[in-house]
């Protein structure tokens, strides 16, 4: 969805970028984090987190977004739920 007329938001059409390849739970290790990054060519950067717990399937997700640049940036929360 864009966002004025010179700014994008990401949808599920963007490609996150993570610090690793892969990750996995140390033992011992009761949660974890995962940081999928997107940032656009003026500065914005929307952080989608996932925290994955031991022995359960309950997934936390939460967004951090930083806006570098002097104007402000609006954006609205949306999903998507695709069935394969």
């Amino acid at each position: 969805p864009s966002q004025g007329s010179n700014s994008v938001a990401p949808s599920h059409h963007q490609i996150y970028s993570t610090e690793k390849k892969s990750y996995r739970m140390d033992q011992g290790q009761e949660s974890m984090e995962v940081r999928l990054s997107w940032r656009d060519a003026s500065g914005v950067k929307v952080d989608k987190v996932y925290t994955f717990y031991r022995g359960q399937y309950v997934i936390d997700v939460r967004f951090e977004i930083n806006n570098n640049k002097v104007n402000e940036w609006n954006a609205h929360m949306y999903s998507q739920l695709a069935r394969s």
